[in-house]
């Protein structure tokens, strides 16, 4: 049974509480660059998770998280691990976290996707979302939804994939599969956001992705009308 914290569970961000909504309910699920560790104090104190492995490659950041957990009680719960990424995993687990790290990064991660199993994955990556994309299609995960948030005056896409073969366009792998918001407002303003961001490159493929984004953009504010009506 999860001993309740000592005090006020440490708040979420946007982003951190859409990660954690994602979660499902787990007997052991992994936190990977855990860093302060307010994600898997959260996970554990609310019984969303029954135990973690809390794995960071940094001593001095799994170290916050240590502190954080043993404030609330929750050490008993958590195995904190310095490893590099998946190699922290010793045993199957239910899901596994990965947030804060850039796109190309995770996805040398998840090469050693053996560790894995039939794990979910939760995913909030920094840069590089086409590679990341089509890394978990060579791995064999399929992109369940990827969910559009702002936080701290930035856009994140939380991606949720599971075990499974899959085929994606150039196109879904570029702007993702099943993208979805809140509301249909940040999903408008989300594209908005990566034109702007597309334009100022010097991208070769720079026009093609201009295209798919004012595509994309258009359907969304339709929905966003239609809703309104």
């Amino acid at each position: 049974m999860t001993t309740a914290p000592l005090r006020r569970l440490p708040k979420l961000d946007e982003r951190l509480q859409l990660i954690a909504n994602c979660v499902p309910k787990s007997n052991l699920a992994i936190d990977i660059g855990a860093d302060h560790g307010r994600l898997s104090c959260y996970l554990l104190a609310k019984g969303i998770c029954k135990e973690m492995i809390v794995s960071d490659i940094s001593a001095d950041s799994l170290k916050k998280s240590e502190q954080l957990l043993s404030l609330h009680g929750l050490t008993h719960l958590a195995k904190f691990v310095v490893a590099d990424g998946l190699d922290a995993i010793d045993r199957s687990v239910d899901a596994v976290i990965i947030a804060g790290i850039g796109g190309k990064t995770i996805a040398g991660i998840l090469s050693k996707h053996e560790r894995l199993c039939n794990a979910k994955l939760i995913i909030s990556a920094q840069t590089d979302m086409p590679l990341l994309r089509k890394e978990l299609c060579d791995i064999s995960y399929v992109m369940h939804r990827e969910t559009v948030v702002k936080a701290s005056g930035r856009y994140y896409t939380i991606l949720e994939a599971f075990r499974g073969e899959c085929s994606y366009s150039p196109r879904q792998l570029y702007i993702g599969n099943n993208l979805t918001a809140d509301d249909g407002l940040t999903l408008i303003n989300y594209f908005r956001w990566r034109k702007d961001v597309v334009s100022s490159t010097r991208d070769h493929n720079q026009p093609i992705y201009l295209e798919w984004l004012e595509e994309e953009l258009r359907h969304a504010e339709n929905r966003y009308k239609s809703n309104d009506i």
